[in-house]
């Protein structure tokens, strides 16, 4: 049951414009994976069911050294289409109008082909690799930082909050996708 129904038509309006858009791209996802074998529960390998990393206790994947990228879907679909909104920039954190270096961001709306609750669909996460493919053989890759939402409702209409990546060919998930395009 949805909070609202004008959010949720707005939600599949917003769905639409993105997948009918002449100005959106065809993207694929990509899915962090850890590829460290399991840890186990044997003193010292562990503190607190945390797995360790040269002694110190891995939080999140983001600590990991040993991942891979996989594709939320088969490489040879496209998984979504990606319609970029334009820069994002955050509020300033002092009171002079000056804030930290930050990286270059984009707002996005991305929605997958598949319609949701239908085999196909996914959500979106935080660290996901997005490869947008404008035409040519040409390949973006961003990352997705965060999200944002202006109806104030969460689960309603999400943007998502790109971070452009550099060369990613040396990941061998990513760089069999480029070759193939």
């Amino acid at each position: 049951m949805s909070l609202s129904p004008v959010a949720a038509s707005l939600q599949l309006s917003a769905r639409m414009i993105t997948l009918n858009h002449p100005a959106a791209m065809d993207c694929q996802v990509y899915r962090k994976s850890v590829s460290r074998t399991a840890h186990t529960d044997a003193p010292g390998e562990t503190i607190g069911g945390l797995p360790l990393l040269g002694g110190v206790p891995v939080l999140s994947d983001e600590d990991e050294a040993d991942v891979d990228w996989d594709p939320v879907l088969p490489e040879d679909q496209i998984h979504a289409k990606c319609l970029l909104l334009g820069g994002y920039s955050g509020s300033s954190m002092l009171d002079n109008g000056q804030g930290p270096d930050a990286p270059a961001l984009q707002e996005a709306r991305i929605e997958p082909l598949a319609a949701p609750g239908s085999p196909g669909y996914f959500e979106l996460s935080k660290g996901d690799l997005i490869m947008v493919m404008p035409g040519g053989g040409v390949v973006f890759t961003f990352a997705v930082q965060d999200f944002s939402n202006t109806l104030m409702l969460p689960p309603y209409v999400p943007k998502v909050i790109l971070a452009a990546q550099g060369d990613l060919t040396y990941i061998p998930s990513v760089s069999a996708a480029v070759d193939n395009r």
